[in-house]
């Protein structure tokens, strides 16, 4: 084992013995929101309909 891998297993072995308070609980398990990502996609009609889906993108007319 590489020192850098002992020192990970350390690490870890170490945050079992960690305690959170009651908001660091209450943050961890709020409700997660999704982050839009349209890296990678280049095709503009691909784009445009992903975008029509999420209510941020869209527009009120």
């Amino acid at each position: 084992m590489s020192p850098g891998m002992i020192e990970q297993i350390d690490d870890a072995v170490a945050s079992l013995d960690i305690e959170l308070t009651e908001e660091e609980i209450r943050q961890l398990e709020a409700p997660y929101t999704p982050r839009y990502d349209f890296q990678g996609i280049s095709d503009d009609a691909q784009l445009q309909a992903i975008m029509a889906k999420i209510p941020q993108f869209t527009t009120a007319n």
